[in-house]
C-alpha cells in the first residue's frame, strides 16, 4: 500500500481533499496512490511539504525508482 494512502488515512484526510490541495484531480491523484502514475516533480515536492516530509520522495517514487534513492528535494542521490 502507498505510504501516503496511509498517511491519509492516519491524518483522517480525504484523497479529494488532499488531491486539491496539491492540484490535482481526484482520478489522478488516485492513480498515483495506486503507483500507476508518477507526480511531476513539483507537485511531489508539495506531497513532502504538507505531509511535513513524513511522505518521502521515495516513498512517492517507489515503483518507478528501480532502488534509485531521492533526497528530498527531488534529486537522486548518487
Amino acid at each position: 500500500m502507498h505510504p501516503l494512502k496511509i498517511y491519509l488515512f492516519k491524518n483522517q484526510i480525504k484523497q479529494i481533499d488532499f488531491a486539491e490541495k496539491i492540484g490535482l484531480s481526484p482520478a489522478y491523484f488516485s492513480k498515483i496512490l495506486k503507483y500507476k502514475n508518477f507526480p511531476s516533480r513539483k507537485t511531489a515536492l508539495k506531497i513532502l511539504e504538507l505531509t511535513n516530509n513524513e511522505i518521502t520522495m521515495n516513498d512517492i517514487y517507489k515503483e518507478q525508482s528501480d532502488c534509485k534513492i531521492f533526497n528530498n528535494n527531488g534529486f537522486i542521490i548518487p
